[in-house]
């Protein structure tokens, strides 16, 4: 039987996001754990959550740029245009100019800006 993609990680991410909550009580300070969770919550939907986890990854390190991506990619899913872009200016500030991650951050600010608005730097 062939499922959906979003079925498959859907049913593929409960399991992950019960090893995250393991590893959040094992060192509960762990923002990559925190990340983590946060995007198994938002493929099963719990939007919620992830952006709860994503807000306590940057708690904890306020230099975790693939959180403010993830948190930026969850507040442009719920329509918050303004905070996702903010998001996004955060995370592009911390990634070096030839950062593997850049690209895709900078698509996802081109995503949310409107035509003529400015792109951090």
């Amino acid at each position: 039987m062939h499922w959906p993609t979003t079925i498959r990680r859907s049913v593929s991410n409960r399991p992950t996001r019960r090893r995250y909550t393991a590893a959040i009580r094992l060192n509960p300070q762990s923002a990559s754990a925190y990340n983590n969770r946060g995007t198994a919550r938002r493929s099963l939907g719990d939007l919620d959550g992830a952006i709860a986890d994503f807000s306590r990854a940057l708690e904890l390190n306020p230099r975790h740029a693939n959180a403010y991506n993830n948190r930026g990619l969850v507040r442009q899913a719920r329509g918050d245009l303004i905070g996702a872009a903010t998001d996004f200016e955060a995370a592009l500030r911390l990634t070096p100019p030839n950062g593997p991650m850049r690209p895709a951050y900078e698509r996802n600010l081109a995503a949310v800006r409107q035509p003529g608005e400015a792109v951090a730097p």
